[in-house]
């Protein structure tokens, strides 16, 4: 937790997982429905009232319940690190960021996404072809490589508004650099 401009910021920790299907090159995005819009994985944040002791815990969950895809969490593979800033340095300095997120992709998927309140229109998208111009703004950045199993870290600023990135550094790491803490 920080404090910008004498107001409180909770920095929110989340999850978000890539479904894919190797022999097809293809990854599972669907339309998110709520804060920020636009084609992603599935996640959301890590809440240990709902059972989260760890952020594979988080990514399990929420990929049941924004996709209804039960899953093996020990098969799940950690391959990114990202901050979000949401807003000009002025109103969100380089303290805290926004958000935090652990990405994940998930190669061992059975059965069929379904829509759901916060998730829609799940479908497959050709890792090679991905449809940048319907993904939240700055997730072309860096989705690429982690699709292709590439460990990143970094962070992303963005507009207030959420649809512009201001700045961004990326950079690739270890696992070790992925730790949840």
């Amino acid at each position: 937790m920080g404090v910008v401009s004498g107001k409180m910021v909770i920095m929110k920790k989340a999850s978000c997982v890539y479904c894919i299907d190797a022999a097809r090159n293809k990854v599972l995005m669907a339309e998110q429905q709520y804060k920020i819009i636009g084609l992603k994985g599935y996640g959301g944040g890590f809440d240990p009232e709902r059972g989260d002791k760890t952020m594979e815990d988080c990514a399990g969950r929420e990929l049941d319940e924004e996709g209804c895809i039960p899953i093996k969490k020990e098969k799940l593979e950690l391959v990114g690190r990202m901050a979000f800033y949401n807003g000009p340095v002025e109103e969100v300095p380089d303290g805290e960021p926004s958000f935090e997120v652990w990405f994940y992709r998930y190669f061992d998927f059975l059965g069929t996404a379904v829509s759901t309140d916060e998730m829609k229109n799940p479908d497959w998208y050709d890792i090679d072809n991905l449809p940048i111009e319907e993904m939240i703004v700055g997730d072309d950045l860096f989705i690429p490589q982690i699709l292709r199993g590439e460990l990143i870290k970094g962070w992303i600023r963005r507009t207030k508004d959420l649809k512009q990135v201001i700045d961004y550094h990326l950079e690739p790491c270890t696992i070790e650099d992925l730790a949840f803490e």
